[in-house]
This record gives C-alpha cells, sequence and structure tokens, in this order.
C-alpha cells in the first residue's frame, strides 16, 4: 500500500492520520493526549508550552500511525503546526 502520512501540532494536541495515497481514503487516525495539553501562564497575558511535550506526544502519535502498516509503505509526511501568536 502507499501512503501518506499528516501530523498536525495544536496547542491542545497532537493529531496524526494515515491515507491511501492512491484513495485519499484515511486508513488510520489518532490523537495525543487524551486530554489537553497543559498551558503555562507564568505572566499575565503569557501562553507557554514545552516544547518536549509536543515532541513526546508527536512520538505517541507516529507510533500508534504506523504500528498496523509498513513503514516504508509511508512516501510522504505533512505537518501542520503552531502559529506565531501576537497581541
Amino acid at each position: 500500500m502507499r501512503l501518506l502520512a499528516g501530523f498536525d501540532s495544536g496547542s491542545s494536541s497532537i493529531k496524526g492520520t494515515l491515507f491511501d495515497a492512491d484513495t485519499g481514503r484515511a486508513v488510520v487516525s489518532c490523537s495525543s493526549p487524551a486530554t489537553e495539553l497543559a498551558i503555562d501562564a507564568p505572566h499575565s497575558g503569557w501562553a507557554e508550552q514545552n516544547p518536549d511535550t509536543w515532541w513526546r506526544h508527536f512520538c505517541i502519535v507516529a507510533n500508534q500511525l504506523l504500528a498496523p502498516v509498513n513503514p516504508a509503505d509511508v512516501l510522504a509526511i505533512g505537518i501542520s503546526y503552531h502559529l506565531k501568536g501576537e497581541s
């Protein structure tokens, strides 16, 4: 099977989907964590998250996506991520 992987790194969770490259249909989808990621507010008007937390949950999602397939079948990876926030 020819697969495409997509990941979304959002402030609430990391989400991932594998698509069949020939049909465009989703093969498997998952996200981590089960509840929203924590956001720290050390000062008024600030919102921060630890990038190590994003990476840990990215690895969880990637492992879940690849478990039922042959990783060599993944042809490409697309990633969407946090955008710069300004006040």
